[in-house]
């Protein structure tokens, strides 16, 4: 275990391990589909349309799900989509460094990030209300609320703070 660096070895609340965790599962999905976007665009597409046909098969909400991503293939919205993944994975690489660092100016860069997207979800879903968005607008949210928490708290509390 001498191998492994001290932040990695830090003791964590179960709250912080999730977010971490969710942080590196999630940046190499957003990685990969940009990856395939970005230098596989024909592939992506034709899989893309392939997993529309296979949904449209299907009944009530795949069907309706399908419909609604067959227009939503273009090479427009193609490029779109793979520029919004670089810059998630990236981002979202980035705010777990700075979460397994165990700094507490890491943990309010993530704040502050997350914060700053939030108002984006909100019209998102006040535009077009989706059971996707509410989540991501919620699960973000509980983040910023969390890693703020733990900050605040670690202030007022140096003492009860573990990590």
């Amino acid at each position: 275990m001498d191998r492994f660096p001290r932040m990695l070895r830090q003791n964590r609340p179960p709250g912080l391990k999730l977010i971490i965790a969710y942080k590196f599962l999630k940046a190499p999905v957003m990685l990969a589909l940009a990856g395939a976007l970005t230098f596989a665009p024909v592939s992506a597409i034709r899989a893309a349309r392939h997993v529309a046909f296979e949904l449209s098969e299907g009944g009530g909400i795949s069907w309706r799900l399908a419909h609604w991503l067959e227009p939503h293939l273009t090479e427009r919205v193609e490029r779109r989509a793979a520029i919004v993944a670089w810059l998630d994975g990236v981002s979202t690489v980035a705010e777990g460094l700075l979460l397994v660092s165990g700094k507490a100016w890491g943990e309010w860069i993530v704040v502050a990030g997350l914060s700053l997207l939030l108002p984006v979800e909100v019209l998102a879903l006040v535009r077009r209300a989706r059971i996707a968005r509410a989540l991501v607008l919620v699960i973000n949210a509980a983040v910023v609320v969390y890693l703020a928490w733990r900050r605040l708290r670690a202030v007022h509390h140096p003492q009860q703070q573990r990590a």
